[in-house]
């Protein structure tokens, strides 16, 4: 049985629909393989889904795989050295 991870605070429901806001649509997919457009879409069909299937997993501090691994990339500013 697990239990509530006690130092993190609650994903509100509005956390999932600006993050997808911010996020580019043809960005590279992540590790899991869905591009953003995808979660968009999922998200504007049934805006509750996304937050309900995450939100779980915060409470009781699991982080799949997935979730831990993140390509960047970090751009060169106009101007300055690489």
């Amino acid at each position: 049985m697990l239990l509530p991870f006690k130092d993190c605070p609650a994903l509100a429901a509005d956390e999932v629909g600006r993050d997808l806001a911010r996020s580019s649509p043809s960005s590279a997919p992540g590790p899991d393989m869905t591009p953003n457009s995808a979660w968009k879409r999922i998200h504007r069909v049934a805006p509750h889904l996304i937050h309900d299937l995450h939100a779980p997993l915060v409470a009781h501090g699991l982080h799949p795989p997935t979730l831990k691994k993140a390509d960047g990339i970090v751009p060169d500013k106009p101007g300055k050295p690489s």
